[in-house]
C-alpha cells in the first residue's frame, strides 16, 4: 500500500511543475494579447485622427482576405478610406497593373503604394508613426517632435519622400 502511495505522490510532484508553467504561460499569452491590442487601438486613432478623406485608398480583390482583414480594421477603427475592386471596376484594374503591383491589397497613402496591409506602416506614411529613439546627427538634442526623428538611413523626416 506504502508503494501505491508514493508513486501518487511522485506524480502529483511532477504534475505541479509542469501546471506552473501552464498556467504561466496562459499569463504571459493574454498579456501579450492585451498589449497587441493596446496598441492596435493606438495605432488605429492615429491613422483615423490624420487621415483626411480621400487620402487612404484600398485597390482590393473580392476574393482578397487581406483585402477582407484590412476593411474590417478600418472599420472597427474608424479609418476613413475608399476602396475600389479590380473585378468590378477596370479603371482600378488599369490602376493595379500600371502600379505593376503582384497582387492586393494595395494601398495608396496620400498617393504612394504600400503592398499589403500593415497599420504601423500606414501610420509611418502618414507621419504619425511614434517617436523613434534614434535621432539624426543634424537634428538638435532638444528634437522632442515625431517630424523631426530620424527615418530609415538617418535622414530628417522632413527631408523623406
Amino acid at each position: 500500500m506504502q508503494a501505491g502511495l508514493h508513486h501518487n505522490g511522485l506524480r502529483n510532484q511532477l504534475r505541479q511543475p509542469w501546471l506552473q508553467l501552464g498556467l504561466l504561460l496562459a499569463v504571459v499569452t493574454l498579456g501579450l494579447q492585451a498589449w497587441q491590442s493596446q496598441r492596435q487601438q493606438a495605432i488605429g486613432e492615429r491613422i483615423a485622427a490624420a487621415v483626411a478623406p480621400g487620402e487612404l485608398r484600398m485597390i482590393s480583390s473580392e476574393t482578397c482576405g487581406i483585402c477582407t482583414h484590412a476593411r474590417r480594421w478600418f472599420a472597427e477603427h474608424e479609418v476613413a478610406f475608399s476602396e475600389c475592386f479590380v473585378e468590378r471596376d477596370a479603371a482600378c484594374q488599369a490602376e493595379l497593373e500600371a502600379l505593376r503591383a503582384p497582387g492586393t491589397p494595395v494601398i495608396l497613402v496620400r498617393g504612394r503604394p504600400q503592398l499589403g496591409f500593415s497599420p504601423p506602416r500606414i501610420a509611418e506614411s502618414l507621419g504619425t508613426a511614434p517617436c523613434r529613439a534614434a535621432v539624426s546627427a543634424s537634428a538638435s538634442p532638444a528634437a522632442t517632435s515625431c517630424t523631426e526623428t530620424a527615418c530609415p538611413g538617418s535622414t530628417p523626416r522632413a527631408a523623406c519622400p
